[in-house]
């Protein structure tokens, strides 16, 4: 019950819908701000992001839950792709959709290029030139 002495004093909350919004009910019974990405939870309702996974608030647990111009580290943190010939460990790190060999690519076949165009063997489309 409310107003009864809980640990530490006055008991504020039974539960986080008796705090604002953007707070939630500890252990002990007082509501708290809620903290922000990779800080210490016990549960989603502790975390800004709304996401609490092994015991550290998330933005991210896979992909797909960034923007589709964003991918997840393993930070969990949504964060923008990179562009063509930046690091890479997967496709989805890319904006061009492509990870070769650690490097995004805008191409790794001549089907990813325009009719006018080739895969160049840096991973990127090349116009076509004729010989002389």
């Amino acid at each position: 019950m409310f107003g009864q002495p809980g640990k530490g004093g006055v008991r504020e909350c039974d539960g986080d819908a008796a705090c604002p919004s953007n707070e939630h009910c500890n252990g002990l019974f007082q509501c708290e701000p809620d903290v922000g990405n990779n800080q210490p939870c016990l549960r989603d309702s502790f975390c800004t992001t709304g996401m609490c996974i092994s015991g550290f608030c998330a933005e991210c647990q896979t992909d797909g839950d960034c923007a589709g111009s964003e991918y997840c580290t393993t930070l969990k943190e949504c964060v923008p792709d990179h562009g063509n010939n930046g690091t890479c460990t997967r496709n989805a790190m890319c904006s061009t959709g492509i990870c070769s060999a650690g490097f995004c690519a805008e191409c790794t076949s001549n089907s990813h290029c325009n009719a006018d165009e080739f895969c160049n063997a840096g991973g990127d489309c090349e116009n076509r030139r004729e010989r002389i």
